[in-house]
This record gives structure tokens, sequence and C-alpha cells, in this order.
């Protein structure tokens, strides 16, 4: 009819299936590349480039004075060759003790810490190569004392929280867990 606009005729061509299809567009013939192995995009970014973290164990029940341990593990769809961590917490409950290197980069990965009284903990790690390495595994254990009765959350700072692909920066979601400190 005179209102449907015309389009041109598109049809595939056969080809083998890891080659560039070719596309027959009236008559004219160009190649489209193979996009098979690409990733789904969510967000704007490929779903494998997303790195997500976990605490655990979940919840934690302890008294005060009392230490206890929290793992920061990651699991994602791609490689990472280092991490930066920052958790949050409330340091009028909890304090500091220790953290420890998970192993994820390997015996000798460069590994540092910073804490202070306000209840900010950043974890900075490495592949002593650069090397990418599989995301899925402990980065790191925190030793936490309870120091103060109720409450706490411990939390991933998501602002603050990367994972290191190369060059590239890659976000990093995290979870949070509950702590319960009693008196007795």
């Amino acid at each position: 009819t005179a209102d449907t606009p015309a389009f041109p005729e598109k049809r595939e061509i056969d080809a083998p299936v890891d080659q560039e299809r070719v596309v027959e567009l009236d008559g004219q013939t160009e190649q489209e590349p193979d996009r098979s192995g690409e990733t789904a995009k969510v967000n704007g970014a490929d779903a494998k480039s997303a790195v997500s973290s976990r605490l655990s164990p979940q919840p934690i029940r302890e008294r005060i004075g009392k230490s206890f341990n929290v793992a920061v593990e990651v699991s994602g769809g791609r490689q990472m060759s280092g991490a930066d961590i920052a958790l949050k917490y409330d340091a009028t409950k909890l304090q500091v003790k220790s953290v420890r290197d998970g192993g994820l980069f390997g015996p000798q990965s460069l590994f540092s810490y910073d804490f202070g009284k306000n209840g900010a903990l950043t974890v900075k790690l490495e592949h002593p190569d650069g090397a990418p390495t599989p995301t899925r595994g402990r980065l790191v254990t925190v030793e936490f004392i309870a120091i103060g009765e109720g409450r706490s959350e411990i939390a991933i700072n998501g602002g603050q929280t990367r994972a290191r692909a190369g060059n590239a920066q890659v976000p990093v979601t995290g979870s949070s867990l509950q702590v319960i400190i009693a008196n007795d």
C-alpha cells in the first residue's frame, strides 16, 4: 500500500558457523561479524565482566570480647589480576583484629590493608605478575572482635570496591551480613 514504507529485502547466505555471515541486501552483499561468542549486556556492561562478592558465614552471633572470622569470597565470569575491597562496619561494636590473604592470587600476592577507628577497612590485593586469575575463591579473611552489645552490619562498600582485569577496573557487587552481639 502507499502508506507502507518500502524496506529492502534482506537474505542470509549460508556460511560456516565460525566465519562471518554474508548478508545480501537488495542485491548488494556485505559481511557481518560473527556475534555468536559475544556476551550478553547487563546495564551496558558485559554480563561476564561482573564480579560478585559474598561475606560468610551469615548471620553471626557472638559475645562481647570474643573474636570471629568473616571470609570475603568472589565469583564471576571473567579473570582478574587484582582487587580493592572496602568493608564498612560499626566501629562501636566491632574491631578489626587481623586480615589474612585468602590465597586467590597465589602464595606471593601483593597484599596490604588499612583500617581506622571509623569503621572502614580497605584491602588491596594483586597477583605479583599481574597475571589473570579465575574469579572464584576467597580473597581475604578478616578477624573481628566483638566490643559492644547490639547489632552491626558488615558490608561491602560498593563505591570503593573494584576488581582489576589487566588495566580495566571492574565494579564488584557485594553483600552484607548481620552480627548480633550479646553481653552474656
